[in-house]
């Protein structure tokens, strides 16, 4: 979903900007699940889910990435993907304490949406 917001102001004489110029980049959003409703499945090998289930939407992600293309940069937004069987998996490992908690890896259950585990998956 693409987002052209007006074009850079030409002068700013003495006064204050409108804060409207500051956001000047064309925006992307990538939203597989919530936008595309594709059905991905978790990319933890690990994973106690069935084969039926799929990532679920939790929320947008906290940062924003400037991506520069062909022709101009532009500012790439996201979707958190949760995984509620890892999520389940890993608080029953913190319950549990079977080891300690430096030594063993903790699973993975958030994902955004443009990391490469999941774009591989789409």
């Amino acid at each position: 979903m693409w987002f052209n917001p007006p074009p850079i102001p030409t002068t700013m004489m003495g006064s204050i900007p409108h804060m409207n110029s500051f956001f000047t980049t064309p925006v992307f959003f990538w939203g597989p699940v919530g936008v595309m409703h594709a059905k991905i499945r978790c990319p933890n090998k690990n994973c106690p889910v069935p084969p039926d289930a799929f990532l679920s939407r939790s929320g947008y992600g906290s940062t924003a990435r400037q991506v520069c293309s062909e022709h101009h940069y532009y500012t790439l937004l996201t979707e958190r993907l949760l995984c509620s069987h890892c999520e389940a998996l890993r608080l029953r490992q913190k319950t549990a304490k079977q080891q300690d908690s430096d030594e063993e890896e903790e699973t993975q259950f958030i994902w955004q949406g443009f990391s490469p585990a999941i774009l591989q998956s789409v």
